[in-house]
């Protein structure tokens, strides 16, 4: 640990800057690899610099400053007692980040990425630093839960692959889904996928829905006016506000900010497309030279995804069947609080999967997503209520047992294996048939995709 713990430093010093900053910084140093001009490379650094900064700024005053206490509102007006609650979260990255191994799982991502790449196993080089916390969390709970660190660094290891492969098959959808060319998501609302899949499959074959049309673009063209993501936005944000008990003026407050979101994220994410249509072309040429046939997607945040209108516009609709769920699951304990406003990070991955329809987003989330989520958080709170009281985490007043709604249903699925029962053989089948499924549906999907980047942004950008 002694001899790697330098550049362990370095990189949390880089990682430490905060993503508006270390982003650019691996942009223009990527932009120089593949050999474009430094003024260029400058350029589209500082762009995506700015693209992510508006983009965050965006979410954080409008979304969490606005939506968030109204749905806090709506928990706290309903008076749920539930034993487990969830932090969201910025604390559950603090209880992460505070675990003694968790510095040592950002050369895990980097390297197994670098080894994918090198094998031609993946297409997709991940420059979300930021969110290796994710697979620390993993990691740290299950040491908590087997006491195993060896295990805890294979799982860590699965979830790299996984992260990886999934946004190779998805790489044409989100880039069709915001319209940014030569991109692929990293984020942990990729393992959505997993138990999203099969649903959205489903729906493809149940008559009317199925061939229903509810996306942005086909709600503005059926509706007019009332399409536009303006007004859904005013809508949704004064309904909410109702549903919050909100004051009147409080009401046309949350509304004109809903509004406003959904205008000005499709706005800013053109910036990222600015920012990377430069570097996707130089990528495509660098690799073309010396790797005929290879392609290389560079993989991001969710917040690109927040790029299309769909993506907060389910977020605000869905809180409600958060709620409800939360009430009426049997066996969920997860009273969710910190993370009440975050189901537009979450669902962000089926917008992609749905392409932008707006009802098939509502009904994979009320029947499938959403669950998946409250049991999760359910099974391993117990686990996380471990760690932080490890690292002296300040429980919240009131609070024995803490967990966190936004764990990945793949820890679900990893850390029920790990406890090595006949119950883990069924988990290890499940795992295996939703992987063989989601691969074999999301690649048919992909090429569907690819055709239409194609058109869209030309032979220059996507090459096979």
């Amino acid at each position: 640990m002694e001899t790697i713990q330098p550049v362990i430093d370095v990189v949390q010093y880089v990682i430490g800057l905060g993503a508006a900053v270390f982003l650019p910084i691996l942009i223009f140093v990527f932009g120089l690899v593949v050999r474009l001009k430094p003024s260029k490379a400058l350029r589209a650094a500082v762009t995506i610099g700015v693209a992510f900064t508006g983009m965050s700024l965006v979410i954080s005053s409008l979304f969490y400053a606005q939506v968030a206490p109204a749905a806090t509102a709506v928990v706290e007006n309903l008076g749920l007692e539930l034993d487990m609650v969830d932090i969201g979260w910025t604390p559950a990255a603090a209880i992460a980040f505070a675990w003694p191994w968790a510095a040592l799982f950002i050369l895990i991502q980097i390297g197994v990425n670098l080894v994918l790449l090198a094998l031609g196993w993946t297409k997709t080089i991940n420059i979300d630093m930021w969110n290796t916390w994710v697979k620390a969390y993993l990691g740290a709970l299950t040491v908590g839960m087997t006491g195993s660190f060896p295990l805890a660094v294979v799982f860590a290891i699965a979830m790299v692959i996984y992260e990886l492969k999934m946004a190779d098959w998805t790489a044409y959808m989100v880039q069709d889904y915001v319209g940014v060319p030569g991109i692929s998501v990293t984020h942990s609302t990729v393992f959505g996928l997993l138990v999203s899949t099969p649903i959205n499959a489903l729906l493809d074959r149940i008559p009317g829905l199925g061939k229903l049309k509810a996306d942005p673009k086909a709600l503005r063209d059926r509706f007019g006016v009332l399409g536009e993501s303006m007004i859904i936005g005013l809508i949704i944000g004064l309904a909410f506000g109702l549903l919050a008990g909100y004051s009147f003026p409080q009401i046309l407050t949350l509304g004109v900010a809903s509004a406003t979101a959904l205008v000005l994220l499709p706005m800013i994410a053109k910036l990222f497309m600015e920012a990377l249509a430069p570097i996707s072309e130089a990528t495509a040429d660098f690799m073309k030279k010396r790797f005929p046939g290879r392609e290389i997607f560079i993989g991001l945040d969710w917040p690109i995804l927040a790029g299309n209108p769909a993506t907060y516009a389910v977020g605000i609709l869905a809180i409600p069947l958060v709620i409800a769920l939360t009430v009426v699951l049997p066996g969920n304990r997860t009273l969710v609080f910190g993370s009440i406003a975050d189901w537009a990070w979450m669902v962000s991955i089926v917008g992609v999967l749905a392409g932008g329809n707006i009802v098939r987003m509502l009904v994979i989330s009320a029947v499938v997503a959403i669950p998946a989520y409250l049991y999760t958080a359910t099974f391993v709170g117990p686990a996380v209520t471990k760690v932080a009281q490890e690292v002296a985490f300040e429980m919240p007043a009131g609070a024995t047992t803490v967990t966190w709604f936004g764990s990945s249903p793949f820890n679900l699925f990893l850390l029920k294996i790990s406890q090595f029962n006949l119950e883990s053989v069924a988990w290890v089948l499940g795992l295996v048939g939703l992987t063989w499924f989601t691969w074999k549906y999301l690649t048919k999907q992909n090429e569907l995709a690819r055709e239409r980047v194609m058109k869209q942004f030309g032979k220059s950008v996507v090459k096979k």
